[in-house]
Parts: C-alpha cells; sequence; structure tokens
C-alpha cells in the first residue's frame, strides 16, 4: 500500500511539474504534446535507473549481511528495500510504456514529427 501511494504521488509531481502547458487556453500543438512526452520521458527513465541501481545495492547489501551473525534484520530490511524499489522500476517502466504508445500514435498521425524526433 504504501509503495501505490508513493508511485502515484511521484507520476502526479511528474505529470503536474513537466505539463504546465496542459494549463493553457488553447491546446498544445503535437510539437509541444511530443516534447512533453518526450520530457516525461526521460525523467521517468532516469527514475527508474536510479531505483534499479538502489535496489541492486541493497540486494547486495542483503546478500553481504543474510551471513553475518549480528546483521540478520539489516539483510531483512535491505531485501525488502530492494523488494520496494522494483515494484517501483515495474511501475516507472509500465508509465513508460504508456508513453511509447502514445508517442507512437502521435508521430503515427502527425507523420512531420517524425523529422524533428529524430
Amino acid at each position: 500500500m504504501r509503495s501505490y501511494r508513493l508511485v502515484r504521488a511521484l507520476l502526479c509531481f511528474i505529470f503536474f511539474l513537466a505539463a504546465p502547458s496542459m494549463y493553457a487556453d488553447e491546446p498544445p500543438t503535437p510539437k509541444q504534446e511530443l516534447e512533453h512526452i518526450n520530457k516525461e520521458y526521460k525523467q521517468l527513465k532516469d527514475m527508474r535507473n536510479k531505483y534499479k541501481a538502489a535496489a541492486a545495492r541493497h540486494q547486495d547489501e542483503g546478500m553481504r549481511w543474510q551471513f553475518m551473525q549480528d546483521y540478520k534484520q539489516e539483510a531483512k530490511r535491505a531485501f525488502q528495500q530492494a523488494d520496494w524499489e522494483l515494484e517501483m522500476v515495474q511501475e516507472l517502466q509500465r508509465r513508460m510504456n504508456v508513453l511509447d504508445q502514445e508517442r507512437a500514435e502521435l508521430l503515427k498521425e502527425n507523420p512531420e514529427l517524425k523529422q524533428d524526433s529524430e
């Protein structure tokens, strides 16, 4: 439950931070939409990579500590933290997949944007 709330909060924060043009009176142009999608995708990719690295670090710590007598609880916490971070990676990847689909649809509807996106 904790991770679901945090994921939603992070994604809402990114969405509202990266989408000021959506609050304008006029609808965004396809080029602006593409720029927004690319910007959000990059932010999500950076976050995903950070969580992957943190998960690997916590798994390594857990593996190292699980055989040390006085570090059993720390090992358990490290494994739990790694599991939570991997859940975050999966959630971020799902959002990135949605953005990939939105980007593909936008480029299909507006073939002239393909030149700008490459």
